[in-house]
C-alpha cells in the first residue's frame, strides 16, 4: 500500500498534468517546471498549495528565451500569466508573494528577479489608477435607465 505522501505526490503530479494540459503546455517547459518543483520541495517545506507553487515553476520555466525560427531569440513560450493564474486558481497578489520566495529558493538570477519586480510594480500603479477612475467612470458612464425616477402608472381614463 502507498504512504500518504507517495498518494500525496501522485495527486499533484495528476493536477500538474491536467494544468498543463489546460495550458496546451509545451514538453520542455512542462518536465523542466515539474524538475524545478520536485528540486525545491525536497529541500524547503512548501507551505499552501502545491498547484500555486508549481504555477510558479511554470511560469518561470515560460519565461526562459527559446530561439526563434527567425531572428534571435522569443522570451518564452507564449503561454500567459493571466491563464497561469486562471488556470491554478491563483490571484495575482498571492503570485507575487509566492513569486518572491521561489526566486530566493531556486536562486534565480537577478534579470528575472527585476522583471518580475517590474510586472509587480506596473500592476500596483495600474491598481491605483483604477481605484482612483473607478468612481469618476461610473458617474460619466451610467445607466440612463437609473438616472430617471420611476414611472407612475395611470389609468385609461383620467378625471
Amino acid at each position: 500500500m502507498a504512504s500518504e505522501e507517495e498518494q500525496g505526490g501522485c495527486r499533484t503530479r495528476q493536477r500538474f498534468e491536467e494544468l498543463c494540459q489546460k495550458l496546451n503546455m509545451d514538453e520542455g517547459a512542462k518536465c523542466e517546471a515539474w524538475a524545478s518543483y520536485e528540486s525545491i520541495s525536497r529541500k524547503y517545506t512548501l507551505e499552501g498549495e502545491d498547484l500555486h507553487w508549481l504555477a510558479c515553476a511554470l511560469y518561470v520555466a515560460c519565461r526562459k528565451a527559446i530561439p526563434s525560427v527567425g531572428r534571435g531569440t522569443v522570451e518564452g513560450n507564449c503561454v500567459s500569466l493571466t491563464k497561469i493564474l486562471r488556470s491554478s486558481e491563483l490571484s495575482l497578489i498571492e503570485f507575487f508573494n509566492k513569486m518572491q520566495k521561489w526566486a530566493d529558493m531556486a536562486d534565480l538570477s537577478q534579470e528575472f528577479r527585476e522583471r518580475t519586480e517590474k510586472l509587480e510594480r506596473n500592476f500596483t500603479v495600474s491598481a491605483v489608477i483604477f481605484k482612483k477612475c473607478e468612481p469618476i467612470f461610473r458617474d460619466l458612464f451610467k445607466d440612463p435607465q437609473e438616472e430617471q425616477p420611476p414611472r407612475q402608472h395611470r389609468g385609461r381614463k383620467q378625471r
